[in-house]
């Protein structure tokens, strides 16, 4: 059955061997026959596996220099709350915002949600098996309520807002320990906004808040879930975390974050170009020197912040019943800043103000392509419930003299325009230098006045403002309709600084916080944009795309997020460079 395999050759076999001289061959032993060759097939010899070597990082400890903080508190919520947020990266909250495109998710600790038809009630589910840092207890439904009602604690940034819905036993239906719904005393179609991880609710321990005795102790090392765990804090000076192993929802590559806090936006690039940090929030003048000494820059993908400056002084004239809210029917006293003569409470003074300013040679000077002309409050041209009326006021000076002249001041008056450093906005001093030339340009007399953010905000919640315009700097592109932080003072439940007292406006508010389905929502903050840019309420600048300057040395890369108030969060996100 086939060809019979060649033979292998024998001593027998193999040819003569030549033939010698005439003595006779010497005895040689005959050699056994040769084994065959091992073929392709067979088994090779083992051999040791190398063993990879670790990937290793240039730099385990990622180093960030900053804007310092509005706040320079210990407490939790301002702390969290602050201009720059440092605390936000140890904390999540129930709703995330996707950072490229602005749209809710379910990354965060809520997984599904639901609203009862009139806008009244929330239904969430949290997420199984989150931890908390350190002390290992899971998430569950009354660590979510807690941190609601501290939310509506004294020490929060905005206690209105929630006092507003209702934070009592009766609010809270706790169906088990991963699902609730929250029964609201108002309306709130805009809830899921204020729950995200863009606004004002970090999920922070009952039982650790607890067993320390209240947010003091709380505050001295806080404990959240957040991809990176506490340190330590050093007010004014910095903030340190390290990242935590095996986090749920992405471990970081970095090791460490060390935040530092530096006033001075020509210091914060002198410490990136001499290596000392790796990422910077510096003032977007100084970009150009960056790039050339071989630094990135990044840009973000949407609007993330709404830089305007506010007239100081928009006071009612007279004491207010409270509308709204757990103080409706009290008597809201008059404004400490009420200044009756006060010439920024004429609405051609305030026409005059926002035409003596030439926007496009501010945003030419101060950010280039990563910013649009703003027109009216808080809502971006890309936002769809933008409306094509809203154009920005026109570059006019001599129509600006006119105006004054007209309104009673030939001669101009005095005033004072209040400014500050600002994380993301580092340039805000500089940018009120140049408002005040345009507007000393018209008549206009200004003594500038520089002080913290946390300056700005306590006397806008005091209702201290008098004869100022101030620069201050929200977030902008939200993905729910308007901001719902108008701030107004008859109306609690805004962002908590009173700016505009008007009754029409009140009324106008009313109606956005009444209404429940989309369309009426959306017509209802448009009333209200619209008496905002006819009465010339604010001096809207700029929408601002987030930007920042790192070291390609020790970062591959970096996402300028959304909502950007610097570059604090995301870094379990950032990726890093290798050795």
């Amino acid at each position: 059955c086939g060809d019979d395999p060649a033979p292998v050759p024998t001593a027998t076999t193999a040819p003569p061997p030549k033939a010698t001289p005439t003595s006779p061959p010497a005895a040689v032993a005959v050699k056994p026959a040769a084994k065959p060759k091992p073929t392709a097939t067979a088994r090779p010899r083992a051999t040791a596996t190398p063993t990879p070597k670790p990937k290793v990082l240039v730099s385990p400890r990622l180093k960030v220099s900053m804007v310092p903080p509005g706040h320079q508190v210990t407490m939790v919520h301002q702390t969290y709350h602050s201009s720059s947020g440092p605390l936000k990266t140890m904390f999540e909250e129930l709703i995330y915002i996707d950072p490229l495109v602005g749209d809710y998710s379910n990354d965060h600790l809520a997984t599904d949600w639901s609203m009862s038809d009139d806008g009244t009630s929330w239904s969430f589910t949290i997420r199984k098996g989150v931890p908390f840092h350190d002390i290992g207890t899971e998430v569950t439904v009354k660590d979510v309520i807690h941190s609601i009602r501290t939310s509506a604690g004294e020490t929060s940034y905005n206690p209105g807002r929630w006092n507003i819905y209702g934070v009592a036993d009766k609010n809270f239906d706790v169906h088990d320990d991963h699902s609730f719904t929250y029964n609201m005393d108002a309306a709130e179609p805009l809830l899921l906004g204020h729950l995200s991880e863009g606004a004002l609710v970090p999920i922070i321990s009952k039982d650790h808040w607890d067993s320390v005795g209240g947010e003091e102790k709380y505050a001295e090392h806080p404990i959240g879930t957040g991809p990176f765990k506490f340190v330590e804090l050093e007010i004014g000076e910095g903030l340190l975390v390290e990242r935590t192993t095996d986090h749920w929802r992405k471990t970081p590559e970095f090791h460490e974050l060390k935040m530092f806090y530096t006033p001075e936006s020509a210091t914060r690039l002198a410490m990136l170009l001499a290596k000392e940090v790796h990422l910077a929030d510096i003032a977007r003048t100084l970009l150009p020197e960056a790039n050339q000494r071989g630094f990135k820059t990044v840009l973000g993908t949407l609007p993330g912040m709404f830089f305007f400056a506010y007239f100081g002084g928009l006071y009612y004239d007279e004491p207010k019943e409270i509308l709204a809210g757990s103080r409706k029917g009290e008597i809201e006293p008059l404004a400490e800043g009420y200044i009756a003569d006060n010439p920024l409470r004429k609405l051609l003074v305030r026409k005059a103000m926002n035409l003596a300013i030439d926007r496009e040679l501010i945003i030419k000077t101060f950010w280039g392509d990563a910013a649009v002309p703003a027109s009216t409050y808080g809502i971006p041209p890309s936002r769809p419930d933008f409306k094509e009326e809203w154009v920005p006021y026109p570059y006019d000076p001599d129509e600006a003299k006119r105006l004054l002249a007209e309104a009673g001041y030939p001669e101009g008056f005095e005033f004072t325009l209040t400014t500050g450093k600002m994380g993301g906005t580092p340039e805000a001093p500089e940018v009120a230098e140049a408002l005040a030339s345009m507007w000393q340009d018209i008549g206009l007399k200004m003594t500038i006045e520089d002080v913290e953010l946390g300056e700005i905000l306590k006397r806008a919640r005091n209702r201290t403002w008098g004869q100022n315009v101030y620069t201050l700097r929200y977030g902008a592109g939200n993905p729910f309709p308007s901001d719902p932080c108008y701030p107004m003072s008859a109306v609690p439940g805004g962002c908590g600084n009173p700016t505009w007292e008007y009754d029409e406006l009140d009324q106008l508010y009313l109606k956005f916080k009444a209404a429940v389905k989309h369309e009426d929502m959306v017509k209802a903050e448009q009333d209200i944009g619209d008496y905002l840019y006819d009465n010339y309420l604010l001096i809207p600048l700029a929408f601002l795309y987030p930007v920042s300057a790192y070291d390609p040395g020790v970062i591959e890369s970096y996402t300028a997020n959304w909502q950007h108030w610097g570059p604090v969060r995301h870094h379990e996100y950032t990726v890093p460079v290798y050795k």
